[in-house]
């Protein structure tokens, strides 16, 4: 899941859209780093039978046309 396009208050147009998936996170340091230890959370996925379309990173052909073709 794509991190920095989860506004919650960020003016009139981009109020409300999309979530902030660290707000998920563990907060866990890294012993090393000091950063946030982003695979230390665990989740379980359940099925819930509800569809819901994804938005599209690249067209239905794939991204092949654009190196010419290979």
């Amino acid at each position: 899941m794509p991190v920095g396009q989860g506004h919650e208050h960020y003016g009139r147009y981009a109020a409300g859209q999309g979530s902030n998936p660290v707000q998920l996170l563990v907060p866990e340091l890294d012993s090393e780093t000091g950063g946030l230890a982003w695979a230390a959370t665990r989740v379980k996925v359940v099925p819930t039978g509800r569809r819901h379309a994804l938005a599209r990173l690249e067209s239905a052909e794939g991204v092949e046309h654009l190196r010419g073709g290979h």
